[in-house]
Order: structure tokens, then C-alpha cells, then sequence
């Protein structure tokens, strides 16, 4: 059973062509790469003055599992970090070694992006390989009823759907539980990849940090939510390739390394709404719910690319002034709200 591995910025290099238009190329090339990084990274700055200035010390704080490779405990990003509360392994290996780097990456992004989160780490894979359902549907499971998570990031996508996955995730979905999962790097030659071609799972797409809708993700549904998440060069914790090394960090980019992104965005605006408008206990759908995220990613998104809906609290947030927090909560409470 094979989940699906980042998908990687290439581009192939006739032979017939002169050596000085490659030579161009290149140079064009390693421009557009640096400029992609810099804009991912200012957005990741935009966002995180965005966390900080929204979500205090006291904001009710959020469990989330990642369901990956598990983690480089050895990793200094990780070092006496009190936000990684659990772990267990379904493989062969410790939860916190992580031979392959996916799952240290995907942990890095989410830690660093939010404030109001604890992460529990569940290892399902060696390496970019699962080699049964059973550890995904068991994982599922911990992370639903023992952990009790609020969210659950599946950040890796499989072929097809499995009977045991499927409950397990009906159960945790019944339970109130938000699931997010990666939607695929193969562009139009696959259609989502399974867990995220789930009813009720939220599927992420990614996007560059122009918002522009990244070029591997599957073909947009029609009539669907095809939300899309900052998910090109974005850099994190990765283990390193020496025995007793120190990791250092690496640029990934796919829909995998959009997921965190998403999970971020989601405890975010959930940890806003719920310090600024208490009464959404009572709303006609429950801030902390499927539903309820579905919701607000829908009142954050603007339409990129056709039919992807880029999630920019950064867009929505603007220059910080209290005209357009306001506009943001009465947004999203007209969307929760029906008698707002």
C-alpha cells in the first residue's frame, strides 16, 4: 500500500537545444525558485504575526495527531518543546525516529505555525510506504477515542479507499473530530487521493506563495470545495543524514506539506473566534466541528486558478486594523449563525 511521496519541482532539458539558451534557462529557473521562496516565506511571516498578535497565552488550547513517519526526537526543533504531549509507533521503529523526514517536516510546520496546539505524533510508516490498513484504521482510532483530538492531520494520500480507514474515520468524524488530508501531487493523471476523496474528510490542495493554485494538484471538483493551502518551498525540521548529527532544516513542497498549513489556519481562526466571541456556543454549527471549519475556510477563500479556493487569513486579516478583525468575525459568524 503506497502513500504518495511530495511531488518535486522538475523540468527536462531537450539535448537539442544551444547551450547558451540552457544556460538561460537555468539561470531563469534558479531566479523563479529563489523568488518562490521568498514569497512563501513572507507569507509565513505575515502569518505568524498574525498568530501572535491573535492568540494569547491563555487561548483554549487545541490536540491535534499527525499521522506520518513519525519524528527526529533529536531534532533541536524539538528540544523541550512541552507541545509534543504523546506518541506510539505502528511500525517497526520508535515514534520518535524518523528514518524518512515526511513526518519530522510536517510536525516542524504545524509546531511552528501555531501557538494554541499540542501534537501527538502517530508513526504509520518506515518510509514513504504503509504496508497495512489496519495501522492507518488503528491510529484513527487512538487519535479519535484515546487521545481524544480535536483534529487529525493526514498529511499522505493512498490509491484507494480501505473498509477499516473509512469507519474509522466516520467514527472520529461522528465524534466532532476534523480530519484534513493531502489531495495528491500527480496533477491531472489521478483524481484525490484517498483518505481526502472521503465525504466529510477536508481535502488540501496547495499553493505557491503567490496563492496561485500549485500545478500538481488533482483537477478541481466541480461543485465542491476545492480548498488550497500555501504548500511550495516551505522550510522546516529535517533529520539528518549522519548518525549523531544534529538535523538542519529543508524546503519541501506538495500537498502533504500544505496539510499542517491547513491544520494551522484551522486552530487559528478557532482559537480567535472562541476569545473574541464566546457566544458561539450557541451558533446553529459548532466552532469546533467539520462543519464549522468548512465554514470559515469558505468565508476566508477567494477563488485562484478557476475553481481552487485559496484560505488567506492573511488576506483577510489585512493591515491588522480593528475594522477588518471585526469584519472577519461577523463573517464567520454569519456563516455558523443563522439567526445572526
Amino acid at each position: 500500500m503506497s502513500a504518495l511521496t511530495p511531488a518535486t519541482a522538475g523540468c527536462s532539458q531537450p539535448p537539442w537545444f544551444p547551450r547558451s539558451l540552457l544556460a538561460d534557462h537555468a539561470l531563469a529557473q534558479t531566479l523563479l525558485k529563489s523568488k518562490c521562496c521568498a514569497r512563501t516565506d513572507d507569507w509565513v511571516q505575515r502569518f505568524l504575526s498574525i498568530v501572535d498578535t491573535h492568540i494569547p497565552a491563555t487561548s483554549e488550547r487545541l490536540k491535534v495527531a499527525v499521522l506520518d513517519t513519525g519524528i527526529d526526537a533529536n531534532h533541536p526543533d524539538f528540544a523541550g518543546d512541552g507541545r509534543l504531549r504523546d506518541s506510539r509507533s505502528w511500525v517497526n521503529s520508535a515514534a520518535h525516529v524518523d528514518r524518512n523526514g515526511h513526518g519530522t517536516h510536517v510536525v516542524s510546520t504545524l509546531l511552528w505555525l501555531t501557538q494554541n496546539v499540542d501534537v501527538y505524533v502517530a508513526k504509520i510508516a518506515e518510509e514513504s510506504t504503509i504496508e497495512t490498513a489496519d495501522q492507518v484504521a488503528e491510529a484513527i482510532h487512538v487519535a479519535s477515542e484515546e487521545w481524544d483530538v480535536d483534529l487529525i492531520a493526514v498529511p499522505f494520500g493512498l490509491p484507494r479507499g480501505f473498509r477499516k480507514i473509512r469507519e474509522e474515520i466516520d467514527k472520529a468524524i461522528y465524534r466532532r473530530k476534523i480530519v484534513f488530508a493531502a489531495a495528491s501531487d500527480n496533477g491531472a493523471h489521478t483524481g484525490r487521493a484517498y483518505p481526502a476523496s472521503q465525504d466529510g474528510v477536508i481535502c488540501v490542495h496547495s499553493a505557491d506563495g503567490f496563492g496561485n493554485a500549485s500545478p500538481f494538484n488533482p483537477t478541481a471538483l466541480h461543485a465542491a470545495e476545492n480548498f488550497c493551502f500555501v504548500g511550495e518551498s516551505l522550510e522546516a525540521a529535517w533529520p539528518s543524514s549522519t548518525p549523531n548529527d544534529l538535523g538542519g532544516t529543508r524546503r519541501m513542497t506538495g500537498t502533504a506539506f500544505a496539510t499542517p498549513v491547513a491544520v494551522a489556519v484551522a486552530a487559528l481562526m478557532i482559537g480567535f473566534v472562541s476569545d473574541n466571541m464566546p457566544e458561539h456556543v450557541n451558533w446553529d454549527i459548532p466552532l469546533r466541528s467539520p462543519a464549522g471549519i468548512r465554514a470559515i475556510f469558505r468565508a476566508l477563500s477567494e477563488q485562484r486558478n478557476g475553481q481552487y479556493d485559496l484560505v488567506n487569513p492573511v488576506r483577510a486579516f489585512g493591515g491588522g486594523t480593528k475594522a477588518e478583525q471585526e469584519k472577519v468575525l461577523m463573517d464567520i459568524r454569519a456563516s455558523l449563525d443563522f439567526g445572526a
